[in-house]
């Protein structure tokens, strides 16, 4: 099973002690699309290990590269 490893996501966030509106609002600004602060939350949670298309295309679009964000588990 593949999994979405968010250890990036959530260093980011307490490096530069941003809230998840915060943060979303800052993504948003960058990409130009909208995401919901509560998937954000969810992931980081663990709640939501695999994240919907969009999620995913604002994240590559915000962090550049995530292909090593994908981690393999039995």
């Amino acid at each position: 099973m593949i999994k979405f490893d968010v250890t990036k996501l959530k260093i980011e966030l307490q490096t530069r002690k941003l809230s998840y509106r915060k943060f979303v609002k800052e993504m948003e600004e960058k990409t130009g699309i909208k995401v919901s602060w509560e998937t954000i939350r969810l992931m980081i949670m663990g709640i939501t290990t695999n994240p919907t298309t969009k999620t995913l295309y604002v994240l590559t679009k915000y962090f550049r590269d995530i292909s090593d964000w994908y981690i393999e588990e039995e």
